[in-house]
């Protein structure tokens, strides 16, 4: 019941909108009606374990998940990894143990061969694992080699805290203003449309995926879904797509380039080909939003 009332509200919106409840997960499963067969197969390809080279599996490819799971990784202290193995010798006279050591490993199992290796996809292993290294730790405590654990124990909490105080890990200003911190999260781009446009305003977004910053009105599409822009404006002439302009009520677009580079590298989503970076597109672009606004 609990997962229901957590999780239930998102499914059945999905399900509204699209027909699919894991949109955009499943969709060979459940189908999906925003979807066509090619959005499907792009999704499929973005989503699947593949280097840059078109290999899925290899040696170093494991190699290298190994060493972000393990040492090469800033989403976790570097004590978890061992003392979540000693688990081990407590699986004998725990069952509840053993059940968390085959639900670590079927995780990582289906993490490496079944998605595309991002390291926050192994985020809801980390509860499982910090359990897991607390039965170490006290399995460990009542044999000889309590001192040698202590010890270990205090030089991975002193590296922990020299690499949060360098600032290696990210942001360690713990005690900013929650105002100041949500500002310098905000990109240059979005400060700026949030400053320059007016409530009667709107900015459609072309490549630029993360509007969470925005408070004006916008519009966009997600990298998989149909381009809004490439719908707007492919196959019309300057008049008519001054009008499909003024009719969605946008009076700025903004490209951002650098996404849509990121977007058309192999193995990742693509992008729409009517979107170039083109003088004689962005200059049309140009005029029809100055003509609309």
């Amino acid at each position: 019941m609990s997962v229901f009332a957590a999780c239930g509200p998102w499914y059945l919106k999905n399900l509204a909108q699209t027909g699919n409840p894991t949109y955009p997960l499943l969709s060979g499963v459940f189908g999906n009606e925003t979807w066509s067969e090619q959005q499907q197969q792009r999704w499929s390809k973005a989503h699947s374990p593949a280097s840059e080279d078109g290999v899925r599996y290899s040696a170093r490819q494991l190699a290298d998940s190994a060493a972000m799971l393990g040492w090469n990784s800033t989403g976790h202290s570097v004590a978890l990894l061992p003392l979540a193995s000693a688990a081990v010798f407590a699986a004998r006279r725990r069952k509840f143990v053993f059940l968390l050591l085959a639900f670590a490993v079927y995780f990582v199992v289906v993490w490496w061969f079944a998605t595309h290796r991002f390291g926050r996809f192994v985020t809801p292993l980390l509860p499982v694992m910090a359990l897991l290294a607390a039965v170490g730790v006290t399995s460990i405590l009542k044999t000889r080699e309590r001192a040698l654990l202590i010890t270990a124990l205090a030089a991975a909490l002193v590296c922990n805290a020299l690499l949060t105080a360098s600032s290696v890990l990210g942001d360690n200003r713990f005690f900013m203003p929650l105002t100041e911190a949500r500002e310098s999260r905000v990109s240059t781009i979005h400060r700026f449309l949030n400053e320059s446009l007016r409530e009667d305003e709107r900015v459609l977004l072309v490549g630029d995926t993360t509007p969470f910053e925005l408070e004006v009105p916008h519009l966009y599409n997600t990298c998989f879904d149909d381009c809004r822009f490439t719908q707007l404006m492919r196959g019309k002439d300057a008049t008519e797509r001054r009008a499909a302009l003024s009719a969605a009520g946008i009076t700025y677009v903004y490209f951002s380039w650098l996404d849509i580079a990121a977007y058309r590298r192999e193995g990742d989503y693509g992008y729409s080909p009517y979107v170039v970076s083109s003088p004689n597109l962005v200059g049309d672009c140009e005029r029809q939003m100055e003509l609309s606004a």
